[in-house]
């Protein structure tokens, strides 16, 4: 049996996912690519996969802002894909190139497995014929993929799954660095009487939210009194200005150990989202042992919390600020508790665990 997974491009938190499951599944699986990292992704362009072949389509890219690109397919490169491999599923979501790979079943024959991150709040502006062709390919689906429950509300909205289709949660994971251990996490600690670390991470757009967490940090640099000091790490760069701040701590841009240092050593991890589907950020947090502070806009945010940080509830800085202002006059056992949470949580969220609740999800649309 041969797996052909569409992506737009080669992600790098999506690389040990894959390579897990190249590396577990018996059988053959391909993953093919048709676009570029968007202006506002400042990864390497030299990833590589190591255990799945790898097939670029060819697609004419054009860039049309700081977070999109247009794809024009390569029909013949597609075309010709499928002729020479022949694959028995391909894995996609419902966009052009998902409706061009609909289209081509006629000929083909291969099942469908719709893998998808969206959700009410990322969807509310979708227009009538996304929606249309999105209804057309789910129809032909024979099995749903999503990381949480905020995505399966999205899809029970639009009248799926059916009778006959099948659902599987997996959740999006990242790599086992970010995993903190025990007596790390103790020593994070150790100093939280005095100083309480808060870490963004993002890119420095509206969508983002980081306009409200800057006014909402001059709140609480104005009418907080507490004896608790706290910084406020900011993680990524954008088309946002760069404004300088009390206890805002500028960091640009950063990567390997630096990135993974910083996430580290913060307690709190806040992301006030006016739209976001499933952000790994808040997944690195989770493992890294960080209270997490997230807007209702964060997709699947309130899978990940439980009684380990907050939903903001008030999208504005004045609602932003009282969570911070909360926590910042939280006793240190109950900070310890809720960090200690989202440990727990975090555990059991592996590229590994994910790519074998990926390979149930192909093993049984095949079968």
């Amino acid at each position: 049996m041969k797996i052909c997974i569409l992506q737009p491009y080669l992600a790098p938190y999506r690389l040990n996912l894959f390579d897990n499951i190249g590396m577990l599944n018996k059988d053959e699986t391909i993953i093919c690519y048709y676009s570029k990292f968007e202006k506002r992704r400042k990864w390497e362009e030299n990833y590589t996969l190591t255990y799945c072949k790898e097939v670029f389509f060819n697609s004419f890219i054009i860039q049309t802002g700081y977070e999109k690109n247009i794809e024009i397919p390569n029909l013949v490169k597609i075309l010709s894909f499928l002729i020479k491999e022949k694959p028995d599923v391909i894995v996609c979501f419902p966009n052009i190139f998902g409706l061009i790979i609909l289209i081509m079943d006629v000929l083909f024959k291969y099942k469908l497995i719709s893998w998808l991150e969206s959700t009410k709040v990322t969807e509310s502006n979708t227009g009538y014929l996304k929606r249309k062709i999105r209804d057309l390919f789910w129809n032909k689906t024979s099995t749903f993929i999503v990381p949480g429950n905020e995505t399966k509300d999205y899809l029970n909205s639009m009248g799926f799954p059916k009778n006959h289709q099948k659902l599987y949660f997996v959740p999006n994971s990242v790599n086992s660095e970010f995993q903190i251990k025990s007596d790390e996490l103790e020593k994070k600690f150790n100093n939280i009487n005095k100083t309480l670390d808060f870490c963004f991470s993002g890119s420095l757009i509206l969508r983002k939210g980081i306009d409200l967490l800057l006014e909402a940090i001059k709140i609480v640099n104005k009418e907080y009194n507490g004896k608790r000091k706290y910084n406020l790490n900011i993680l990524g760069t954008g088309e946002f200005q760069v404004e300088q701040i009390d206890n805002v701590i500028w960091h640009g841009f950063q990567t390997g150990d630096s990135y993974i240092k910083t996430i580290m050593r913060s307690n709190v991890f806040i992301l006030p989202s006016r739209s976001d589907c499933n952000p790994l950020t808040v997944i690195e947090a989770l493992k890294s042992g960080c209270i997490l502070v997230l807007s209702k806009n964060v997709g699947n945010a309130s899978d990940f919390i439980q009684d380990n940080g907050f939903l903001i509830d008030d999208l504005s800085p004045r609602g932003i600020s009282r969570y911070i202002i909360s926590l910042l006059e939280c006793s240190t056992e109950k900070l310890q508790y809720m960090s200690n949470i989202s440990f727990s949580l975090g555990k059991n969220i592996t590229q590994q665990n994910s790519a074998k609740k990926f390979i149930s999800a192909l093993s049984d649309t095949c079968f």
